[in-house]
């Protein structure tokens, strides 16, 4: 059973109330590690995993709600342009693979969001846990590109240089998903 804020930080007003947000900030982390962590270790016994989008770091490619089919996928296996999903500091990332460093024996790939300025600084194989090989979008399964085209690359550069249009642009994708399902039920699709 949950403790009230109020009771466990003891006391009440705005002091205590940013306590109790900071509490449940921490717990949701903790969760979110767990949860990190179990879909890591499914992705690495079993090959392949399902992930619900939440960012925006790669819109117009990937979108918050979309789906990512990913299979494992060894680091030489990698090749620019794809989608590599990595963890790093027990959160998800799945980004563009720019290029390979390395040599034979060790090999790192570096990344980026279609819709950031700066590139992720290098993925180690322990790191890397496999590339996206679909994409879920309004009930159908897609392949991503490996290289966007430009009308894409126009568009993640313009979310990259304004938070805002990237704001605006999960909205109106969010409100055409909603009309999109009321569709569905209205006509029984």
């Amino acid at each position: 059973m949950p403790l009230q804020s109020q009771t466990f930080l003891g006391g009440t007003g705005v002091n205590s109330h940013l306590r109790a947000m900071t509490i449940d900030h921490a717990r949701l982390e903790i969760v979110h590690a767990s949860k990190c962590r179990l879909a890591e270790q499914v992705l690495r016994s079993f090959g392949s995993l399902r992930l619900q989008v939440t960012g925006f770091s790669m819109i117009p490619s990937v979108w918050p709600g979309d789906v990512l089919l990913v299979r494992r996928q060894h680091i030489r296996e990698m090749f620019p342009g794809d989608i590599a999903l990595f963890i790093r500091n027990d959160k998800f990332t799945a980004h563009r693979v720019v290029c390979r460093m390395g040599d034979q024996e060790i090999t790192h790939l570096i990344t980026r969001g279609d819709a950031l300025q700066a590139q992720d600084s290098a993925i180690t194989p322990a790191e890397l846990l496999g590339k996206v090989h679909f994409i879920h979008r309004a009930g159908q399964w897609i392949a991503p590109s490996t290289r966007p085209s430009l009308g894409a690359r126009l568009m993640g550069a313009l979310v990259a240089h304004s938070g805002r249009v990237g704001t605006v642009l999960v909205r109106l994708d969010a409100m055409r998903r909603h009309l999109r399902s009321k569709q569905e039920v209205l006509w029984g699709r």
